[in-house]
């Protein structure tokens, strides 16, 4: 059997499966373009700001800002579909990542009980 995972372990990959799959999901609905892609875009750039600050957290911070970069030029620039098809397989990926972490979650989870 193998070993118990430390708490913060757990709780790290239980918030990032969370975020992941609801930036992912958010991440399709809003590749769409206009207002609100532009809005989403910008804030998901500076949360992945944001979360870059923590040694833990980088990686996500950084997936955070591509995303959101990729949303706000998508937005501005991509009427044509050329550019919304990459946006919405950025997001599967984005809510496949999350649904693994969450997976990961609920199997170490189980071992602690």
């Amino acid at each position: 059997m193998s070993d118990i995972e430390p708490r913060s372990t757990l709780a790290r990959q239980g918030v990032q499966g969370t975020v992941f799959l609801v930036g992912g999901i958010l991440l399709v609905v809003v590749a769409g373009g206009g207002l609100l892609g532009i809005i989403a875009g910008a804030l998901a750039a500076v949360v992945g700001l944001a979360l870059t600050g923590s040694k833990q957290d980088r990686t996500a911070g950084v997936i955070a800002i591509v995303a959101g970069v990729a949303v706000l030029v998508g937005s501005i620039f991509g009427r044509g579909a050329w550019l919304l098809w990459p946006l919405r397989i950025g997001g599967l990926a984005l809510a496949g990542v999350g649904v693994y972490w969450i997976w990961k979650f609920i199997v170490n989870l189980r071992k602690r009980m």
